[in-house]
């Protein structure tokens, strides 16, 4: 479902918890099987609901944005020319993932270096460029 959602660009977040069964409800004491972990999902929830709400970015930022930077979505960065480069020059065996895989393409670049363990030289090399787009 979530890689339908990422493909249709719907903005949308997946978290699968090591443990717990499904139906946690809080996944808290009052509630049946407490679960610290899991017991997260509801303030992930609504923190979530409130930054569709109020309009700000999530992991897909960048829409809004006029200049590119770390917090753009990947797939934003990878189609403007200027970006794309700075990224390319930087990790060239990277660029292409940035839109090869769903998932990559709608999280920020700041993401998807972590996720990566992009080196964070690197990482600040492209970011001093992309402050120099528009």
């Amino acid at each position: 479902m979530a890689t339908a959602l990422v493909e249709a660009g719907v903005p949308c977040e997946s978290h699968l918890f090591v443990s717990g069964d499904h139906g946690l409800a809080l996944a808290t004491h009052a509630t049946g099987d407490e679960n610290p972990d899991a017991a997260k999902w509801l303030d992930m929830s609504v923190r979530f609901l409130e930054h569709i709400w109020s309009g700000e970015n999530l992991l897909w930022g960048g829409l809004e944005q006029k200049r590119p930077g770390l917090d753009t979505r990947c797939d934003i960065l990878a189609a403007h020319p200027g970006a794309r480069a700075a990224i390319e020059k930087e990790f060239p065996d990277k660029v292409n993932m940035l839109t090869a895989n769903p998932f990559f393409s709608y999280i920020s670049f700041r993401r998807f270096a972590m996720l990566l363990g992009l080196d964070p030289a690197g990482v600040a090399r492209v970011e001093a460029e992309l402050k120099h787009l528009r």
